[in-house]
């Protein structure tokens, strides 16, 4: 999915819109102007980031991993059943 959404970076392409409206906010200032205010938009869209998730696996067409379940998903992680860590080495 990386590789697909992957493309090289062109600076060129890419406009700092906050340091272009900071500094036509200081030459209307150094004219005189008021600055024209805009109202922010009060609505909040929320977004869902594991439907985002899905929509953006569902474009590159793969299919998730499989979930392990259990104790075998604690194994991996290095922990046992009762919550213990426990380590790869075998015991003497």
């Amino acid at each position: 999915m990386i590789e697909k959404k992957s493309a090289p970076f062109v600076l060129s392409e890419f406009a700092d819109r906050y340091q272009t409206a900071l500094l036509e906010l200081i030459k209307a200032k150094i004219q005189g102007t008021e600055p024209v205010l805009v109202p922010r938009n009060e609505v909040v869209q929320t977004l869902n980031l594991l439907d985002a998730l899905r929509q953006s696996v569902a474009q590159t067409g793969r299919k998730p991993a499989a979930r392990k379940h259990g104790v075998a998903k604690l194994a991996d992680h290095g922990v046992n059943k009762n919550g213990d860590k426990v380590s790869s080495k075998p015991r003497n």
